[in-house]
């Protein structure tokens, strides 16, 4: 990669760091006039990627708002990326813990039952059904 790449590329890498940092305390503050700009922006979805969860969090639900007013479909773009790039990993990583729990669960009653397979179980109280039907 040549020098004058490598350079723009860390320009623009700390151009989205500082973008980052303004999109943060706009959400902070729920500023969506600057909101609105950054949804005018060319490549605003790489700034996302600097934010934390609870931002990118109250971010979605900013966005909302902007579902009622011409920038919809850049607000829709927005709320994509954020599906794909974190809501979807992590539903698929619970997904799989709960796979997990749900295998272990049935270890152990499996473990359970084989332990309990010699043991005899007897009834608290018997029902004599002879006895029912004469008395009818």
């Amino acid at each position: 990669m040549s020098s004058k790449l490598k350079r723009n590329k860390s320009v623009s890498i700390e151009d989205d760091k500082s973008a980052a940092l303004l999109l943060k305390s706009s959400i902070d503050q729920e500023d969506t006039s600057y909101l609105s700009e950054y949804l005018l922006q060319k490549n605003s979805h790489r700034q996302l990627k600097y934010l934390e969860d609870t931002d990118l969090e109250n971010l979605s639900v900013l966005l909302l708002d902007f579902l009622c007013t011409p920038q919809r479909l850049l607000a829709l773009e927005i709320l994509k990326k954020l599906t794909n790039n974190k809501i979807l990993p992590s539903l698929k990583q619970r997904a799989l813990e709960f796979d997990k729990l749900v295998y272990l669960k049935g270890k152990i009653d499996f473990i359970k039952m084989k332990c309990t397979k010699n043991v005899k179980h007897k009834p608290e109280m018997e029902i004599n059904l002879e006895n029912i039907e004469n008395k009818e």
